[in-house]
């Protein structure tokens, strides 16, 4: 019996650029029996994916829809939406010619989206799933209808970022049919990545031997002042097991020890040998059990040999730096017990997701990862209550008062070391968290099939013996201590160091000149420094700190509510260091974050300056241009308020909930401000002109002016001196009305109407519909800050026009133009007029020009064309 959707549509394609055109062949022959338009045959589609046939039988609808269900373009739309996979809402918000168009979303990805490269959900790469899976770009098959049916089976990851075989690792409770992997990822909010399981390097014998010949064998680290044995039991696990000894070998402590082998009757031939080798070679301390004895009676075989502390290792771990060291300063406590290290599969001390199996490779190397815990969380521990086998400092204090751990009652393994933490406990020992170690442990399953058997049966066990285990456990879990601990460490990779102080900045995520210059502080800043950015979320209440855009898994970076969690924030503030609060942009954040910035100078001692990088503290429209398109002069009080009431919708577009607090006046507005400003530490602007226009209403402010720096090289050669033909113009940069799109646009316009000699080019990009742009008028593209200078010069222009039609209170692009020596003709307006003014080559425009392109037009031409040229 075959799926309904057997005879899918097959798609054939001989190269990526031919997809388009063949799919809208195969989409013309698919509706080729409905014959019917885009929208008739969406209404149809949503009809059969959404009705009740059998109710609407009758109906004219429905017999064509009856007719419709069973074509092969229904069939795989059923398919692809019973699957889960595919994300209809998601899908119209990423294509907007496709939500104007209208058609049914997933009919679309059949028949179009999918070979046009686009992706049905935020997971899934279409493109990356074709070029990885040849055999499925050739035979034409949807790509997600093929994953749906084989390729999640098959191990086939639909993305870079997610492996089936890795995430089945962490969740194998989780069926394969259909995608189910892929769809339970996607419905957890906080998973970003989920990449391919790590596996551990076989060392090469070379490794043991650098080893022997650098520190010595066993008798030379240990030579009787060994306060520690590191007990590793071993049983299968060739390559786990030398690269687990290896590691514990290399790794550089003051701690002196002994390791401890235990061989438990291992069936591997080849890894009994090597351990032998190893212990001839004097690296390690063998016991070989004649029989196996299990996990537990041989870990108690190594914790009985000596008077020592232990730390039981499993052999699928991995240690680094001076891991023993910091358990061990750890376990120098009063009455400690046991000491635990923070692991990516470990329960209770997981990371980066708390309680679970975390097997995929971070981007960083976990000895990095160590390194990071080592610095940012130094000498923090918390008491858990429990320990984890995987790696577990244990005292010979508690030994000698708990005994070994409890074989008649746990058998082979499993349980006998919480059980053993419990008793611990019991006797008034702590059992603790060493939050800056990290180990690795692969949990590559020692007990095969028997695992899940064996764990449920444990916790029977634990239950019985202590009625509250699990209830202690669970209220741990829901209180998670340690998670601005993990929380830390998903900054310090976010931020790729462990810094030593912490500025954190308010801001927006809209791009532009703040996040240049948010990007720029940040390169200055001195080693050991970083800088972490907060945006807003969609209610503005909402405190959302950068996630790397590389889609890092950070887990325990949350969404900080400025109401509810406002302690724990302020708790977060001061464990990362953070030691300035600078606030760059208040748009999109809600009017209570004025009021939370004083509430957090209050809990953490930190105060926070403000940095003018828009006008937003006098007026929301931040660029002070008024509904006439241009600067609007500034008019007074009565003017202002005409303007918020023709456009209401502004004040909600800088504060979501400005219509709580504010009334449609601009004296409400700039009230708020000013207490703002007063409350800071300072008040930064980058101009005099930026200063002197905010002082107008704020006098009582004390402002300073810091012109952003920069490290501009000067480009020779750039700018064209005319010799004839047209006057080439450049105007550079992200051009939007407030840059003077529509002053540049009807110049060009002007330009071709009266036949004059003037050509413009956007060296950037623009929001003017290019489809009807006049020949006259050329845009290059969007360009990375290191092209610019390639760019322009490849233009062969003689002027930069700054056609900006607001007071800009720094601007970058300026910058550019004027290190490639270029005369600069903008207009006698804020902070750009201020650095042109003290050199004659640039030239000053009357604001008039800004409604009046022809004189602008005429302005160029008999300023840059010799005078009989320009007649």
């Amino acid at each position: 019996m075959r799926d309904d959707d057997e005879d899918s549509p097959r798609l054939t394609f001989s190269n990526h650029e031919d997809r388009s055109a063949l799919s809208q062949i195969e989409r013309n022959s698919l509706s080729e029996e409905l014959r019917l338009s885009d929208f008739k045959a969406s209404t149809l589609m949503q009809y059969v994916l959404k009705s009740n046939l059998a109710v609407r039988r009758r109906s004219a609808l429905g017999t064509l829809a009856r007719k419709f269900g069973k074509s092969k373009l229904a069939k795989t739309c059923r398919t692809l939406e019973r699957s889960g996979l595919f994300d209809r809402h998601w899908y119209l918000q990423q294509y907007d010619d496709v939500r104007a168009s209208r058609i049914e979303p997933v009919a679309h990805y059949i028949l179009c989206g999918a070979f046009e490269g686009r992706k049905p959900n935020r997971a899934f790469d279409t493109v990356y799933y074709l070029k990885a899976n040849p055999d499925v770009y050739a035979s034409g098959l949807n790509p997600l209808l093929h994953y749906i049916r084989v390729g999640e089976k098959e191990n086939r990851r639909p993305s870079q970022k997610f492996d089936p075989a890795a995430y089945r690792l962490s969740n194998p409770d989780i069926g394969t049919a259909g995608g189910a992997l892929l769809k339970h990822f996607l419905r957890q909010a906080n998973n970003t990545a989920a990449g391919p399981a790590y596996a551990p390097k076989e060392p090469a014998w070379s490794v043991f031997e650098e080893i022997l010949s650098t520190k010595g064998g066993r008798a030379e680290q240990a030579s009787g002042a060994a306060v520690v044995d590191v007990v590793i039991p071993v049983f299968k696990g060739y390559s786990d097991t030398l690269a687990c000894i290896a590691s514990v070998l290399s790794s550089v402590n003051q701690t002196a020890f002994e390791l401890v082998v235990i061989n438990d009757a291992s069936p591997d031939e080849k890894l009994s040998e090597a351990l032998v080798r190893l212990s001839t070679m004097g690296l390690i301390t063998l016991i070989e059990n004649e029989v196996n004895l299990g996990f537990v009676k041989a870990i108690n075989r190594g914790m009985s040999r000596s008077n020592r502390d232990v730390i039981i290792l499993n052999s699928d771990t991995l240690v680094f730096n001076h891991w023993i060291d910091r358990l061990r300063g750890h376990a120098n406590g009063a009455k400690v017990g046991t000491v635990t290290p923070f692991t990516n599969n470990g329960e209770i001390c997981s990371y980066p997701t708390f309680c679970a199996s975390n097997p995929a490779a971070l981007e960083i190397e976990f000895a990095e990862l160590d390194q990071l815990a080592a610095v940012v969380n130094k000498g923090r521990s918390l008491e858990v209550p429990t320990g984890v086998g995987f790696c577990m400092y244990i005292t010979r204090a508690a030994l000698d008062s708990a005994g070994y751990f409890d074989f008649e009652l746990f058998g082979v393994g499993y349980g006998e070391e919480n059980d053993f933490c419990l008793r611990v406990k019991e006797l008034g020992f702590s059992n603790k968290h060493a939050l800056d170690v990290f180990v690795f442990h692969s949990g590559s399953g020692s007990f095969g099939t028997r695992e899940k058997t064996l764990k449920q049966k444990a916790i029977r066990t634990l239950t019985k013996k202590y009625p509250d285990y699990q209830k202690i456990v669970g209220k741990f879990i829901e209180r998670d201590p340690a998670r601005i601990y993990r929380t830390k460490l998903d900054v310090a990779r976010m931020l790729r160091q462990a810094p030593a102080a912490l500025t954190l900045v308010f801001t927006h995520a809209l791009g532009g000149g703040v996040e240049k210059f948010l990007r720029d502080r940040s390169a200055r800043l001195p080693s050991g420094e970083a800088i972490l950015a907060a945006y807003p979320d969609k209610s503005g209440k909402g405190i959302q700190l950068h996630r790397d855009r590389a889609g890092l898994d950070l887990p325990n970076i949350p969404n900080f509510d400025l109401d509810a969690d406002e302690r724990a924030f302020a708790a977060l503030l001061v464990e990362l260091n953070v030691t300035r609060i600078e606030v760059h942009s208040t748009a999109g954040w809600s009017v209570t974050l004025f009021e939370k910035l004083e509430r957090m100078k209050d809990l953490t001692g930190i105060a926070y300056d403000v940095h003018l990088h828009d006008y937003t503290v006098i007026c929301p429209q931040i660029t002070l241009i008024d509904q006439s398109g241009v600067y609007c002069g500034e008019p007074g009080v009565q003017a202002c308020d005409r303007c918020i009431l023709a456009q209401p919708d502004r004040l909600r577009s800088i504060h979501p909930d400005a219509d709580r607090f504010f009334p449609t006046n601009i004296r409400a507005w700039r009230e708020t401000y000013h207490r703002f400003l007063l409350a800071s530490r300072s008040v930064v602007a980058p101009s005099e002109d930026t200063r002197r226009r905010v002082r107008k209403y704020f006098p009582d402010v004390e402002i300073r002016v810091e012109p952003h720096p920069e490290d501009r090289q000067t480009h020779s050669g750039i700018a064209r001196t005319y010799t004839d033909g047209p006057v080439k113009v450049a105007v550079i940069g992200a051009i939007g009305p407030h840059k003077g799109s529509n002053v540049l646009l009807e110049c060009a316009r002007d330009a071709m109407k009266r036949s004059l000699p003037l050509e413009f080019v956007v060296v950037g990009y623009t929001d003017l519909d290019a489809q009807t742009l006049p020949p006259n008028l050329k845009v290059t593209g969007r360009y990375e800050e290191h092209e610019v200078i390639s760019i322009l010069e490849r233009q062969k222009a003689h002027v930069v026009l700054m056609p900006s039609v607001c007071p800009e209170t720094y601007c970058y692009t300026l910058s550019i133009a004027l290190s490639a020596g270029f005369p600069v003709y903008a207009f006698d307006l804020g902070a750009p007029a201020e650095r042109l003014a003290s050199d004659a080559k640039h030239v000053l425009l009357p604001l008039s020009l800004m409604t009046d392109p022809a004189s602008l037009n005429d302005l160029l031409v008999s300023n840059i064309l010799p005078s009989h040229l320009s007649a």
